[in-house]
């Protein structure tokens, strides 16, 4: 059911290393749309599971009361139906708008696409081993969309992977989500080169890395990001723009950001938040300023 969405007069207007693969198409909604969900070839249990999801409006429709997820907040918006070989898990979204506390929803103009990369390893957490057929629904107070399938793999981690966690995640046990880890100061730093060996971790070691420390993000080298490769591209991109927005490298930056923009639906907001200095990771930062 879709409410509160305004029609338009006609007229109007990875894994570290490893290449990550996109769905097919999802079903035709002439209001609300999923483009192909970016994934992982495969996914360790326990760690997070990031998934690249874009939605678009259509062309003759305005969204009001959206919510959006992002790297460390699933926000609910996002549910699942997936079948595995010992089960089936069937969560459906419960996204809150709260105006009380000022959160009244985001827009989507007509046309316009939001990509969010979000963590969706809460929506399996006790999914076992092998290989789950999964449609994604999105879900706002005003809008629904349903994914095409996509074929996730789960497997067991391995003994190096179980004592990367226990070197770099020791107190993960303690948060519900790998989000709410990383938004919190690590009792123990965590070194830059940690990073270069994390692998299915490395997204979100690389979040709680730049988001925590005494130094700030202008001491900090972006090409530490690199190694972030297939569908994390937009998000390591525009997170080095930020860190060489923090050094004033002002061609570096807008290289970036063109980039982005021209390649990647959906990221504009992100965007618009670097060009105005404040992006999502800025946003984020507990780091102290430049100087200080």
């Amino acid at each position: 059911m879709i409410a509160l969405v305004r029609p338009l007069v006609l007229g109007q207007l990875i894994f570290w290393g490893v290449i990550m693969q996109a769905s097919s198409e999802g079903p035709e909604n002439d209001q609300l749309e999923i483009l192909p969900v970016e994934h992982a070839p495969e996914y360790v249990i326990g760690l997070p599971m990031y998934v690249a999801v874009t939605i678009r409006a259509g062309p003759d429709v305005e969204f009001y009361r959206l919510v959006f997820g992002n790297p460390v907040n699933l926000r609910t918006c996002l549910g699942v139906d997936a079948t595995g070989p010992s089960k089936a898990i069937h969560i459906h979204p419960r996204p809150v708008v709260d105006a009380t506390v000022g959160r009244k929803g985001q827009s989507l103009l007509s046309g316009e696409s939001r990509r969010m990369l979000l963590d969706v390893s809460p929506l399996f957490h006790d999914a076992g081993e092998g290989e789950y057929s999964v449609r994604f629904t999105y879900a706002a107070p005003e809008a629904v969309a349903e994914a095409g399938a996509v074929k996730l793999r789960l497997r067991r981690p391995t003994a190096a992977e179980e004592a990367l966690v226990r070197r770099v995640a020791p107190d993960r046990p303690k948060f519900a989500t790998w989000g709410e880890w990383c938004l919190t100061t690590p009792e123990q730093p965590i070194a830059g080169g940690d990073l270069k060996d994390a692998r299915a971790l490395a997204f979100a070691l690389a979040l709680r890395y730049l988001i925590h420390g005494d130094q700030p993000l202008s001491g900090i080298d972006p090409r530490i990001l690199d190694g972030l490769l297939g569908f994390y591209e937009p998000e390591r991109d525009l997170m080095q723009a930020e860190l060489y927005q923090e050094r004033g490298d002002a061609a570096a930056v807008e290289r970036l950001t063109r980039g982005v923009r021209e390649k990647t639906p959906g990221m504009e907001w992100w965007i618009e938040g670097v060009e105005r200095g404040a992006g999502f990771l800025r946003s984020l930062s507990k780091r102290p300023a430049r100087g200080k």
